[in-house]
Protein backbone atom coordinates (compact mmCIF):
# COMPACT_ATOMS: atom_id res chain seq x y z
CA UNK A 1 0.00 0.00 0.00
CA UNK A 2 2.81 2.52 0.97
CA UNK A 3 4.31 1.46 -2.36
CA UNK A 4 1.57 2.87 -4.37
CA UNK A 5 0.89 6.24 -2.10
CA UNK A 6 4.89 6.46 -3.29
CA UNK A 7 3.84 6.44 -6.60
CA UNK A 8 0.87 8.71 -6.25
CA UNK A 9 3.11 11.54 -4.58
CA UNK A 10 5.61 10.92 -7.04
CA UNK A 11 3.62 11.27 -9.76
CA UNK A 12 1.09 14.10 -8.56
CA UNK A 13 4.32 16.48 -6.48
CA UNK A 14 7.07 15.09 -8.63
CA UNK A 15 9.10 14.23 -5.27
CA UNK A 16 10.42 10.87 -4.60
CA UNK A 17 10.71 9.39 -1.10
CA UNK A 18 11.63 5.88 0.03
CA UNK A 19 9.02 3.71 1.73
CA UNK A 20 10.63 4.37 5.26
CA UNK A 21 10.67 8.20 4.27
CA UNK A 22 7.11 8.43 3.29
CA UNK A 23 5.75 6.41 6.57
CA UNK A 24 7.47 8.61 8.55
CA UNK A 25 6.35 11.36 6.98
CA UNK A 26 2.31 10.20 6.72
CA UNK A 27 2.46 9.01 10.32
CA UNK A 28 3.66 12.94 11.84
CA UNK A 29 0.96 13.84 9.92
CA UNK A 30 -1.65 11.99 11.69
CA UNK A 31 -2.09 9.49 9.07
CA UNK A 32 -1.83 5.36 9.57
CA UNK A 33 -3.32 2.09 7.53
CA UNK A 34 -6.69 1.13 8.26
CA UNK A 35 -7.53 -1.86 8.39
CA UNK A 36 -10.75 -3.61 8.86
CA UNK A 37 -11.04 -5.65 11.91
CA UNK A 38 -13.53 -7.72 10.52
CA UNK A 39 -15.43 -9.02 7.56
CA UNK A 40 -18.38 -7.57 6.18
CA UNK A 41 -21.50 -9.72 7.07
CA UNK A 42 -22.58 -10.04 3.71
CA UNK A 43 -19.36 -11.49 2.74
CA UNK A 44 -19.64 -14.10 0.14
CA UNK A 45 -16.30 -16.45 -0.82
CA UNK A 46 -18.47 -18.07 -3.59
CA UNK A 47 -19.55 -14.74 -5.55
CA UNK A 48 -16.49 -13.16 -5.18
CA UNK A 49 -14.37 -15.79 -6.38
CA UNK A 50 -17.19 -15.94 -9.31
CA UNK A 51 -16.66 -12.53 -9.99
CA UNK A 52 -12.92 -12.82 -10.01
CA UNK A 53 -13.30 -14.99 -13.08
CA UNK A 54 -15.55 -13.16 -15.14
CA UNK A 55 -13.43 -10.46 -14.85
CA UNK A 56 -9.79 -11.73 -15.39
CA UNK A 57 -10.75 -15.33 -16.87
CA UNK A 58 -7.29 -17.63 -16.33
Amino acid sequence: MLARIAEVVRRRFGTEYTLARLDLLLHRLGWSMQVPSRKATEWDEVKIAAWKDKLCPS
